[in-house]
């Protein structure tokens, strides 16, 4: 499967923004997306320690072009 992504760093609550650009990029390159978006978490034990959580976001996309 193939996916576009983007990295969000910072609070969480503030994430809708690069869902919004990844659907925008979608839109924009007629990708037809295939799934929600997901996150993976890729600093869980640092957020702990107070640092800024870094969150990956993917949305999967068709890709055939065609």
């Amino acid at each position: 499967v193939c996916a576009v992504y983007s990295r969000f760093v910072g609070n969480p609550s503030g994430i809708q923004k690069t869902y919004s650009d990844l659907v925008e990029y979608i839109q924009y390159n007629q990708l037809q997306q295939l799934t929600v978006a997901y996150n993976v978490n890729v600093n869980d034990d640092s957020v702990r320690h107070g640092d800024d959580p870094i969150i990956e976001v993917y949305i999967g996309v068709n890709p055939s072009i065609l």
